[in-house]
């Protein structure tokens, strides 16, 4: 009798070929479910933000507030979320002197 995989001699098991020798196998990962892939991104629009802000704090002498002319903290967390968020108010905006 033959082999049903390959034709030639039979084999021992009759078994269909594993991997070549030395090679591995890849297995998919397991799925992630929704709620921790929403967290994830939560995070991470979270600390785009704190890195945002805190840019926007340490350079606070090239903005410029309306209201008072100063840039506190509470008013660079408010500028970063106006700005990511693309909204853009208008009430506190970069300016500098220029060369020109």
């Amino acid at each position: 009798m033959t082999s049903r995989y390959g034709g030639g001699a039979p084999d021992a098991g009759d078994s269909p070929p594993g991997p070549p020798s030395g090679s591995r196998v890849a297995f998919p990962r397991p799925s992630i479910g929704p709620l921790v892939q929403v967290g994830r991104r939560l995070l991470l629009a979270l600390l785009v933000l704190a890195i945002t802000v805190l840019i926007v704090y340490a350079d606070r002498s090239g903005y410029h507030d309306n209201a008072d002319d100063s840039v506190s903290f509470l008013d660079s967390l408010y500028y970063a979320t106006v700005t990511l968020s693309t909204t853009g108010y208008g009430d506190i905006v970069p300016y500098s002197t220029g060369r020109g």
